[in-house]
């Protein structure tokens, strides 16, 4: 399990890691992404909507409006032996499943060195992404902590989401263990995830 995480955090860390990255293999649209603050209200559109924290997700707030409020932790019940988290490997022909609106995004055809990122990352092995450049000039590639994503019809470096470096709820900890006051360090098949003191049970 560490192993992995490992792996995925390197590549985060890594300047290249926008330069290898290629959306799945199957013909589809590029999906943007649109980060939502906290408690905000969630436009309509055809964007995906990400929360900027993973433990919180667009939702009817009870009088018909959509907000990013606190998940329902009921998607723990879901995570199987082919669940995998944010930026972590991932296996496209095995039907990998990403958490949180990611998908399993392949940097070449053949289909390996696969990884969960969002779904608007640029295919950047087929066509170099200029526009996308480092804070040193260096082009279809982005500074650490960044992605190389399609908006438009351009592409352009934007903050990646749900990075493995945070100990907040619903975060990563496969390779520390750590977790803020109040959580715990809850280990599946595949990963281990920051969940409530009172969620170790399920």
């Amino acid at each position: 399990m560490q192993s992995s995480v490992l792996v995925a955090f390197a590549f985060l860390t890594s300047p290249v890691l926008c330069a290898n990255v290629k959306v799945h293999h199957h013909p589809m649209k590029f999906r943007e992404v649109t980060i939502i603050k906290d408690n905000a209200i969630c436009p309509n559109g055809g964007t995906v909507l990400m929360c900027q924290s993973a433990s919180y997700a667009c939702q009817d707030d009870g009088t018909g409006t959509n907000k990013c409020l606190p998940r329902d932790n009921s998607f723990l019940d879901s995570i199987n032996n082919k669940t995998r988290m944010p930026w972590t490997e991932c296996d496209a022909k095995t039907s990998s499943k990403c958490l949180f609106d990611f998908e399993c995004i392949c940097m070449d055809y053949q289909n390996v060195n696969c990884y969960c990122q969002p779904p608007d990352a640029w295919r950047t092995e087929r066509k170099i992404a200029k526009s996308c450049t480092t804070s040193s000039g260096i082009e279809n590639t982005c500074d650490t902590g960044k992605y190389c994503r399609t908006k438009g019809s351009t592409q352009e470096c934007a903050p990646a989401p749900y990075l493995p470096t945070t100990t907040s709820l619903y975060s990563d900890c496969s390779n520390d263990g750590k977790c803020d006051t109040g959580l715990t360090c809850k280990d599946y098949d595949n990963f281990a995830i920051c969940v409530n003191n009172g969620e170790t049970s399920r």
